[in-house]
This record gives structure tokens, sequence and C-alpha cells, in this order.
């Protein structure tokens, strides 16, 4: 019932595993933001218990960050133990409401109704300046 698609596994006596990541900044301060606004944090925990769940081994595991744009910097990173734990209570919460969903068959969304969209008002506060 789960999958995972690592860049890349490194069978050793601690396999490793390496992802190979983009962001426009690879300083640490931006980097570190991308990582759990993305998800990344519980990706990588959700990588390690199912490596270790198979193997038995506790894998280490390593972002390869290239920036992409200039000047393009690669980076290497791996996540704190703190991280890694946040990372692992997300994808376990997401992992047990995913099996309430199919326990209950009842799947949370937006609901049917068709909903008016409109423009946020700094966008409509520009259109009713005239040029001149």
């Amino acid at each position: 019932m789960c999958k995972a698609r690592f860049d890349k596994l490194v069978p050793a006596s601690r396999p490793f595993i390496i992802e190979l990541k983009s962001t426009r900044d690879g300083s640490p301060y931006a980097f570190n933001k991308d990582v759990h606004k993305l998800g990344y944090d519980m990706q990588a925990a959700f990588y390690c218990w199912g490596v270790k769940t198979i193997t038995g081994d506790e894998p280490l595991h390593l972002f390869l960050g290239v920036e992409n744009v200039g000047p393009y910097a690669p980076f290497w990173a791996t996540l704190d133990d703190m991280a890694l734990q946040v990372g692992a209570s997300d994808f376990r919460r997401c992992l047990d409401a995913y099996a309430q969903c199919v326990a209950t068959d009842d799947w949370p969304g937006y609901g049917e109704e068709v909903r008016k969209i409109s423009l946020p008002g700094y966008i409509t506060r520009e259109q009713e300046t005239p040029f001149l």
C-alpha cells in the first residue's frame, strides 16, 4: 500500500538515501524553510521508515541540492533528529487519516457546489485607477 521513489538508495553497512532537490536559493535559511513547506521532512522520514522496515538498518538520508538559478551552486544537507521526528509525526498523521477514509468511505473535500471566485482586492483596486 505504501511506495517510495527516492532518487538513489546506496546499500552499505549503513544504507543511505540520496534525494536530488532543486531550489532557487540553497542558503541554509532558505532551503530549511523549503524543507517543511514542501514536505521534504515528511518524505525523508517516510523513506527512512520504509528502508528500515525492509532492511532492518537505520539509513542515513541526504539531500543533494542544486540551485536552479545562478550561480547554480550544489550543496549537501541532512535533517537533524527534530526535523525527522516532525516529518515522522506528519506522515503518520497522514497515513492514519487515509486509513480512516478507507475504513469509513468518507473522503473529505471541498464539496460539490459551484463556488464563485473573485479576484483579490489588490488586483481589482489597480483596475479602478484610470490611466493618465
